[in-house]
């Protein structure tokens, strides 16, 4: 298989091989790119280029066996961390960089003084004449 850069059939059903199982049996906890490639024996890059390249014929294909390792591997990493088989910290990790998760906090910025408070806005559609008047004599004032 070593040396082999060529995009043909029998890669195409290795990877099929390879995401139905072949990377436990390679010693793999979830598929990868990296681990595909070392499946092939080709570079990493050579795979992801047959999904990208529009002279290769198969390019259509490749972009669905891209897909589908990652929606195995996104499936997996979830699973296997919600029964606690998989270290969450790692499985984070991987979600964030690969599948686009990304883990949200609020934050309420208050200081004890009261300067971080958020200051009221007044529309101004709402206010009478006499009001907007008032307030532009208190800008002015205060400039």
């Amino acid at each position: 298989m070593a040396g082999r850069s060529s995009c043909h059939e029998g890669y195409l059903e290795e990877a099929r091989e390879y995401i139905q199982g072949g990377y436990e049996a390679n010693g793999e906890v979830i598929p990868t790119m990296s681990g595909l490639a070392v499946h092939l024996g080709v570079a990493r890059d050579t795979v992801i280029n047959w999904a990208k390249q529009e002279s290769n014929k198969h390019r259509e294909e490749w972009q669905y066996i891209s897909e589908w390792l990652k929606a195995v591997q996104e499936v997996k990493l979830i699973n296997k961390s919600l029964l606690r088989e998989f270290d969450s910290t790692i499985s984070r990790l991987i979600l964030s960089t690969n599948h686009g998760y990304n883990e949200k906090s609020r934050v309420d910025h208050v200081s004890s003084d009261g300067s971080m408070t958020p200051k009221a806005t007044i529309d101004v559609t709402k206010l009478s004449t006499k009001a907007l008047e008032e307030l532009v004599n208190a800008q002015s004032d205060a400039d």
